[in-house]
This record gives structure tokens, C-alpha cells and sequence, in this order.
């Protein structure tokens, strides 16, 4: 099928801005898709061996909150760690970021 040189060039820049909009998203982003979801599936994910945690030998940090929750601490990039605060059902129910690069 070929399509018409203008809505080519429109897909074509549809698509561009999309992609450049997907690279430019902040740790503080990504980490906002997270809330809502399993812990465990996050875990899972910081030990894949293409993730920063992995590839940096992060070590596993995790404390208890006041309130009953418990934080799971990782690693997002090199200037930005994620505190990840986890409910008794363990989903994520919010984050803090810290450091320069969030």
C-alpha cells in the first residue's frame, strides 16, 4: 500500500514526536506508571540483567513506615534513587524520589 507523500510525512512526524517524547521522560515519570501496580512485578524488573539496579550490583534495601506500609528502595539511574512505598497487599501505593538526576 502507498500512501499519500502528506500523510506520510504526518505519520512519519507523529511518530518521531512520540519516540522523542518516550526518551525524554523523567525517572520521577516512569516511576509514576508504577503506582497501582505489584511490588513484585517491579522486583522482578530491577532484576532483569539489562536494568540499571542489575547492572550497578545494587543490593536490596527495604524499611517499615509508621503507618504499616513498608518502602523497597532502588535504584532508577545513577543520580536518582526510588524509595517505592508498598501496601500490606503489596501494591505500590506512592514513591520519593531522590537525588539529581529524577
Amino acid at each position: 500500500m502507498i500512501l499519500p507523500c502528506k500523510l506520510t510525512r504526518t505519520l512519519l512526524s507523529l511518530f518521531a514526536s512520540t519516540t522523542l517524547l518516550a526518551a525524554c521522560a523523567t525517572a520521577e515519570d516512569r516511576a509514576h506508571e508504577w503506582v497501582g501496580e505489584p511490588i513484585s512485578d517491579l522486583i522482578e524488573a530491577k532484576h532483569k540483567p539489562d536494568s540499571y539496579a542489575s547492572k550497578s550490583g545494587w543490593k536490596e534495601q527495604k524499611y517499615d513506615t509508621k503507618s504499616g506500609h513498608w518502602v523497597y528502595v532502588s535504584p532508577s539511574n545513577e543520580g536518582c534513587i526510588i524509595h517505592w512505598e508498598v501496601d500490606k497487599r503489596g501494591v505500590i501505593v506512592g514513591f520519593r524520589s531522590e537525588g539529581s538526576q529524577c
